[in-house]
């Protein structure tokens, strides 16, 4: 037998011995009730302590979200602008090129 169970049958054992017949069902009903109640009561609050961890973790999944959105939107803004630099640099390489050429023939 383990150590719980042992204890259990003492304290069941000198219950007998303190109560008889109906006395002892109810004192064993009693005991039932509020093993029962104190579970309940725990099983409430392992309860409650999880759901108050599952909302903290949506708000940080939510802000993560965001986090991502705004960073996604940064992104986009930097590419835009490395387009718009290449754009501008084959531009400029484009005038260079043009200015080469024309050296030569008109002693620039």
């Amino acid at each position: 037998m383990t150590d719980t169970t042992e204890q259990f049958t003492v304290i069941m054992n000198r219950l007998e011995n303190l109560f008889k017949g109906d006395d002892f069902n109810k004192a064993v009903s009693v005991i039932v009730e509020t093993v029962v109640e104190k579970l309940s009561q725990s099983f409430k609050q392992e309860l409650n302590k999880l759901s108050k961890r599952i909302d903290e973790l949506q708000g940080e999944l939510h802000d993560t979200k965001l986090d991502n959105e705004r960073l996604t939107d940064e992104l986009q803004s930097a590419k835009d602008e490395v387009g718009k630099s290449i754009g501008e640099n084959s531009a400029l390489r484009n005038d260079i090129n043009t200015a080469l050429k024309l050296e030569p023939e008109y002693g620039l």
